[in-house]
């Protein structure tokens, strides 16, 4: 699962100013709904980012699951 994904995921709040930072500071980002999703080994480093560059209103961590891998390989959810 690593190898699709990576062990983390962060979540952050899809604003005009996260997705130009990111763009800008060269993170890869999945868009899910209003959602910004990156994919990552170390959540701590793509945080640190987040608040010292992007300015996000809400950040959320959470462990990669099988359907993290899903939508990565697909890009589909599992229940369309």
């Amino acid at each position: 699962m690593k190898q699709y994904v990576g062990e983390e995921i962060v979540e952050v709040e899809k604003t005009k100013e996260v997705l130009s930072c990111l763009a800008e500071k060269n993170i890869s980002f999945e868009l899910i709904g209003d959602t910004v999703q990156i994919a990552t080994g170390s959540s701590r480093e793509i945080i640190r980012t987040l608040f010292d560059y992007c300015s996000p209103h809400k950040v959320l961590t959470r462990p990669a699951t099988l359907e993290d891998v899903f939508l990565k390989l697909t890009g589909r959810k599992l229940r369309e």
